[in-house]
C-alpha cells in the first residue's frame, strides 16, 4: 500500500513534522517488552528480526555510506549522517525460519535502525506466530520428559512448515505494510487523537544558518519551527489524501479490521480501552500490559480512520464497533445519545462514562424557592453523598423579577447534559408562570415539582407538623416541650391552613419560644428528620389502611435515580406536560 522510499524520504526530509519520537532498536525493544511481547531488551531480537528481512525500519542512518540490497539513500541529516528507506522484502526461505538467527551478529555501531512505535505491531504479530500453541498445563498431561519433547518438537515442525509458506511471506509484508500506512498518516492525524501538535525540528530544516537561527529568541524560533511544521503538514496531507484514494476505501476498512481483531484478542475489555481513549493527550500510550499494547493498536485504528473519513467524506465505525461481539447497530445512538462517543456530541463521552458510574462531576441542579426546601434538601444530599448533585435556593428570585437568571441557568443545563429539577410552591401563581413557561418553551430536561399550597402542607399533616416544630425547639434549645406545651401547640396549629399560619399559631401559644418559630434552613432540617422517620403517610388521596410516600420523599427518589440515568435518551423521549406537571412521553 505504501511504497517505502517514499516514507523514507518524507521521514528524512521533514522528520520533525511526526509527532511520535522514532525509536532505537534498543528503544523498541523496550517499549515491546513493557506490552507483554518477550524480546530482549537490549535490542537484540529487534535487530535479528530486522536483518532477517522481517521486521522493516522506518529509515536507517550510519556514518559510511551502505550498499545492502533494499535500502536507498534519501537524504543526510544535520549530524551528516547517510540516511536510508528500508524497502527490502521478505526473502522466502524453503526450510523455514527455525534456527535463522544462528550465526547472526550484531547489527555494526555507525549504523542506527530507526522505528515508529507503530512498527510494536509487526514485533507482536511475529511472536504470535513464533510462539507454539502449547498449553503450559500440558506439561501435566504427559507421561514421561521424551513425550513432551516429541510435542513441542511437532509445534516447531508446524511452525517450520507454515513459516515456509507464501502466505506466510504475505502475512509478514502486510503486517508491515499496515504501519508504513499508518505511520504516513500519523503526522496529519495526530493532533485530533491527541489534542496537541508540536515541532521538532532540526534547525537545517528552516533553512537558515545556525547562527542566524542561534540568534532568535525561544518565542520567534518557536513560531518560525511551528509554522514550517503546519506548512509541511499540509503539503503532507495532499499526498496522503491521494494514497488513500488510490487505496480505496474498503481495502483500509478491512485493514482496521484485523487490527481491531489483533486489539481484541491483546485485550478484550472493549469499555476500558474506550475510558482510556477518552483520557486527554497521548496518556493511554503509556499504559503497560497486554493493555498497553492494544491502546497502540487502537491508535492507529483511530489514525486510519479518521484519515479515511475526510479523503471519501465518509463516517465510520469507531474502534469499539470493530473486533467481536459489538452490540446492534445504532446501540451507541440508543445508550449514549450518539454513534460517535470519540469525536462527537461530547455529552455523549460523558453518558458514556456516567453509565460505568465513574463521572463525579454534577449531575443534576435542583431550584428551590427558599431556606426551609433547601436546608431540607442539603440535609438529605448530605447524608447520602452530595456526589453530582447540585442544590440551587433561588431565595424568591422569581417572585422578585428575576427570571431571565433562572431561565439561563436552566439553558446551561440543557448545555452540559444536567437534569434540572423544579421545587415550587403552587400558592405562588407568579412563580408558577414563569415555570410552566420554560416547560413550554421546553427548558427544563427533568421534572417540575409543585407543592400545593407550599412545601409544609403539601408534604405533612398538622400532627407531623406540630411534632416538626417540637423537634426544631428541642433541636436549637436543647430542651424538650412539656406535655402541656405539646397539648398547647398541637391544638393551636389545627387552624393553620399554610406555613405563615402556622408559625404564627405556634408563637401565639409558645411565646418564649419565638425567636425559633420561624420558617430557614433549621426548619427544614427538622422536618427531613421526621420525614426519614416516617417516610409513609395517608395522605390526601389515600385511605387510612394504605400509606404511601410523602411527595418529598419520592422526589427524592427521583434525584437519586437520575444519577445514574441516561440524559440524551431522557432529553429526546420524554418531556414535562406544562398542564399535569407529570413526565410523558414526547
Amino acid at each position: 500500500m505504501v511504497d517505502s522510499v517514499v516514507l523514507g524520504k518524507q521521514i528524512a526530509e521533514r522528520r520533525g513534522m511526526w509527532q511520535m519520537r522514532l525509536l532505537d532498536a534498543r528503544k523498541l525493544s523496550r517499549l515491546c517488552k513493557d506490552r507483554a511481547v518477550e524480546v530482549s531488551v537490549f535490542g537484540k531480537d529487534v535487530e535479528y528480526l530486522w536483518q532477517l528481512g522481517l521486521l522493516r525500519a522506518d529509515v536507517v542512518a550510519s556514518s559510511e555510506e551502505l550498499e545492502l540490497e533494499g535500502l536507498v539513500f534519501v537524504g543526510r541529516n544535520d549530524s551528516d549522517d547517510y540516511l536510508y528507506a528500508d524497502s527490502r522484502r521478505v526473502p522466502q526461505r524453503p526450510e523455514g525460519w527455525v534456527g535463522s538467527t544462528v550465526g547472526l551478529e550484531r547489527v555494526p555501531q555507525h549504523i542506527e535502525l530507526l522505528f515508529h512505535p507503530f512498527r510494536y505491531y509487526v514485533v507482536h504479530k511475529l511472536l504470535e506466530r513464533f510462539v507454539p500453541s502449547i498449553s503450559p498445563l500440558s506439561i501435566l498431561g504427559v507421561e514421561d520428559v521424551a513425550a513432551y519433547e516429541r510435542f513441542v518438537g511437532w509445534g516447531m515442525e508446524r511452525f517450520a512448515e507454515y513459516s515456509a509458506s507464501e502466505a506466510f511471506l504475505h502475512q509478514v509484508e502486510q503486517w508491515n505494510d499496515v504501519v508504513a500506512l499508518t505511520v504516513m498518516t500519523e503526522p496529519v492525524t495526530s493532533q485530533r487523537v491527541f489534542q496537541r501538535l508540536t515541532a521538532r525540528l532540526d534547525y537545517d530544516e528552516l533553512g537558515f544558518e545556525l547562527r542566524e537561527v542561534a540568534s532568535l529568541d525561544t518565542e520567534e524560533r518557536t513560531d518560525l519551527m511551528m509554522d514550517l511544521v503546519v506548512q509541511h503538514m499540509s503539503e503532507h496531507r495532499v499526498m496522503v489524501s491521494e494514497l488513500y484514494g488510490e487505496i480505496g476505501l474498503e481495502r483500509i476498512e478491512d485493514v482496521r479490521r484485523n487490527l481491531g481483531t489483533a486489539t481484541e484478542l491483546l485485550d478484550p475489555n472493549k469499555n476500558v480501552q474506550t475510558m482510556l481513549r477518552l483520557a486527554k493527550g497521548s496518556a493511554r500510550l503509556n499504559f503497560k500490559g497486554q493493555l498497553g499494547g492494544a491502546l497502540y493498536l487502537r491508535t492507529m485504528s483511530e489514525m486510519l480512520r479518521r484519515q479515511a473519513e475526510d479523503t471519501f467524506d465518509t463516517m465510520l465505525p469507531e474502534e469499539d464497533e470493530l473486533g467481536f461481539g459489538f452490540p446492534r447497530k445504532g446501540f451507541k445512538k440508543d445508550f449514549y445519545g450518539s454513534d460517535r462517543i470519540l469525536d462527537g456530541d461530547e455529552r455523549a463521552s460523558v453518558e458514556f462514562m456516567r453509565s460505568f458510574g465513574l463521572d463525579y462531576g454534577l449531575r443534576l441542579r435542583w431550584y428551590v424557592e427558599g431556606d426551609t426546601e433547601y436546608g431540607a434538601l442539603s440535609s438529605v444530599f448530605t447524608e447520602y453523598g452530595a456526589a453530582g448533585v447540585g442544590i440551587i435556593n433561588l431565595e424568591g428570585q422569581i417572585a422578585r423579577g428575576k427570571t431571565p437568571a433562572f431561565r439561563s441557568s436552566l439553558r446551561a443545563d440543557l448545555e452540559a447534559g444536567i437534569f434540572s429539577l423544579v421545587s415550587i410552591d403552587g400558592d405562588r401563581d407568579d412563580v408558577v408562570r414563569v415555570v410552566k413557561q420554560a416547560v413550554l418553551d421546553d427548558e427544563i430536561c427533568g421534572q417540575v415539582f409543585v407543592s400545593v399550597p407550599d412545601f409544609e402542607f403539601h408534604n405533612f399533616t398538622l400532627r407531623d407538623l406540630a411534632e416538626a416544630i417540637a423537634r426544631l425547639i428541642a433541636n436549637t434549645k436543647e430542651t424538650e416541650l412539656s406535655e402541656e406545651d405539646r397539648a398547647k401547640l398541637e391544638d393551636s396549629v389545627r387552624r393553620a391552613r399554610n406555613a405563615d399560619e402556622l408559625f404564627k399559631q405556634a408563637r401565639e401559644a409558645l411565646p418564649e419560644h419565638t425567636h425559633v418559630l420561624h420558617k430557614g434552613e433549621e426548619w427544614g432540617r427538622s422536618l427531613m428528620e421526621y420525614a426519614e422517620e416516617f417516610p409513609k403517610w395517608q395522605g390526601r388521596t389515600s385511605s387510612e389502611e394504605k400509606k404511601i410516600d410523602r411527595p418529598i420523599v419520592g422526589a427524592i427518589g427521583v434525584a437519586l435515580s437520575a444519577r445514574g440515568s441516561n440524559y440524551l435518551q431522557s432529553r429526546e423521549t420524554s418531556r414535562i406536560d406544562p398542564d399535569t406537571w407529570e413526565v410523558v412521553d414526547r
